[in-house]
């Protein structure tokens, strides 16, 4: 048994009721792992509940729970005694806000841990990244890990500065610290992205971006999360980073009649050209900041850029270190995600509308024909 998982260690997952926090969870345990499980004071109990329920379900795996606040190094106090990995997942989501909540967020809050971490005993650190680190690169790739990170980075691209600044305090652990950067995540737990984007469709608010042809670079938290797990275990990736991306399983326009299909709506059939909803995301994120809104406009360029990521980062190095793979279809990924989205629908929400609008018709199975690109946008 590898040391990340062996019975007498003890592996400190951040962001673990997060939608790849669970799943690294889910992995943990599944290899006989001792979780500890770093919460914040607001997060939800019910979330708790259920990795504690799964840990119950585990012949081997425990966990624990330690309440506290990666932004308050104070509070991390004791947090590793007896902690020999950290698996880090948490950070600030979404693309909308001021420069410091990012900061404070993820820049801040990976150097708080790391600063923990070298007064302490710990043999390995995972540093969960993101290819956003990565900017806009121009060009059609391929591009593996030595890209140059933060490439024209836009005004108010402030997840993707974040990321890149909070890869440097991981490094600060040298050989201890392995850097993931996977791309767009979907999974059972999602409570923001996925749930955004139904949302819009409910509405009638989507737009195919050029003509809907575009695989998207979509992978399932399941797969990264085992990917992760491996970082923890194998000492060929001390010091690595690794890209955690797809080549491209699922087109845009199949991605947008899967969810269609499973609201019971007319699939989008609208298109505007790339260069347009860039255009018209710049100037929306001009009222809002003008107008000093606290809510993210209906259309932003990184939501635009999440749809219309090329799938030309290459993940060979994981492929060959960290067991990465598809373990199963996207399409199959999806459909439990769009099921458990809707089981959510009782529970209160980040959105609200979307408990109003959708009530799903058609309950798609693993049976759907979906998957590969000839029948197929954080």
């Amino acid at each position: 048994m590898s040391a990340a998982v062996a019975s007498e260690s003890v592996c400190l997952v951040t962001g673990a009721t997060g939608s790849l926090g669970r799943s690294i969870v889910a992995e943990l345990l599944h290899r006989g792992g001792n979780v500890r499980a770093l919460v914040r004071p607001t997060s939800r109990t019910q979330a708790q509940s259920e990795l504690a329920a799964m840990a119950s379900d585990s012949s081997d795996g425990s966990i624990s729970f330690v309440v506290g606040d990666l932004s308050d190094a104070s509070s991390l106090d004791g947090l590793l005694n007896g902690v020999s990995h950290v698996i880090h997942a948490a950070a600030q989501l979404g693309d909308w806000g001021p420069w410091s909540r990012f900061e404070n967020g993820i820049v801040d809050a990976t150097g708080h841990l790391v600063d923990a971490c070298m007064d302490s005993d710990i043999e390995r650190f995972v540093h969960v990244g993101s290819v956003a680190a990565y900017g806009h690169p121009r060009g059609n790739g391929p591009w593996d890990e030595s890209l140059s990170l933060g490439q024209n980075l836009w005004w108010w691209d402030h997840y993707a500065r974040a990321k890149m600044l909070s890869e440097q305090q991981a490094m600060r652990l040298r050989d201890h610290a392995t850097l993931v950067r996977p791309t767009w995540i979907v999974g059972p737990a999602d409570r923001t992205i996925l749930p955004r984007i139904i949302a819009k469709l409910a509405r009638g608010d989507v737009s195919l971006l050029g003509d809907g042809n575009n695989h998207l670079n979509m992978v399932l938290a399941d797969d990264v999360a085992r990917s992760i797990v491996e970082a923890c275990q194998r000492d060929e990736a001390r010091g690595k980073t690794y890209n955690l991306c797809s080549d491209g399983e699922i087109t845009q326009r199949a991605f947008f009649d899967l969810l269609a299909d499973h609201l019971g709506c007319d699939r989008v059939t609208k298109s505007v050209p790339k260069w347009v909803a860039h255009h018209v995301g710049f100037l929306s994120e001009c009222f809002g900041h003008l107008t000093n809104s606290s809510t993210p406009p209906q259309v932003t360029r990184h939501g635009i850029s999440l749809i219309t990521r090329p799938t030309s980062f290459r993940s060979e190095a994981a492929k060959h270190d960290l067991d990465w793979r598809a373990g199963r279809p996207i399409g199959e990924g999806l459909i439990e995600a769009l099921n458990a989205i809707a089981a959510r629908q009782t529970e209160p929400t980040e959105q609200p509308e979307l408990a109003r609008q959708w009530q799903p018709t058609r309950g798609l199975t693993t049976a759907s024909p979906i998957g590969s690109p000839a029948s197929l946008t954080t």
